[in-house]
């Protein structure tokens, strides 16, 4: 299995377990974990497009995608756009704010003292990051190899 598809399959194991935890969430925390799941699955499918594309294959994606893309990189037009540009315009910035989104509710769950089941939640949650947070330091390493230092911060 090559990098990228390392990558990938640790951001979907991360979302499987996010949308596993969803039943033990609070009801006003659903709508955050449902786009955040969607959001890591556009995010996967952008990982293997971007790895079919980079072994000369052109850009076959899901309108949801091309979609996304084109509100998150306004004027930018995904048939002209290099591999590694959606990998790191689109892809890695944005792991970032589902990280941000994640651990907040993580926090919400694993900081609840009188509950037990709220704090295995919480560290369900936070597994949830450190396979994001893997993934996204591993794909910084796969875009800039001479930058890895960045995905130490």
């Amino acid at each position: 299995m090559n990098s990228l598809s390392v990558v990938a399959c640790r951001i979907e194991a991360g979302a499987r377990l996010l949308q596993c935890t969803r039943w033990m969430q609070e009801r006003d925390h659903h709508p955050i974990t449902d786009m955040t799941v969607r959001s890591l699955s556009l995010y996967v499918e952008a990982i293997r497009a971007a790895e079919r594309r980079r072994g000369g294959e052109p850009w076959l994606v899901s309108e949801d995608l091309q979609e996304d893309i084109a509100v998150a990189l306004p004027g930018e037009r995904l048939k002209d756009m290099p591999a590694d540009w959606l990998l790191d315009s689109y892809v890695t910035c944005h792991l970032s704010s589902v990280v941000s989104a994640v651990r907040v509710i993580a926090s919400v769950y694993i900081e609840d003292d009188g509950n037990y089941a709220n704090q295995l939640l919480g560290d369900a949650l936070f597994e949830c990051l450190h396979w994001i947070e893997v993934a996204r330091h591993h794909l910084i390493s796969l875009i800039e190899p001479d930058a890895a230092w960045v995905a130490a911060a």
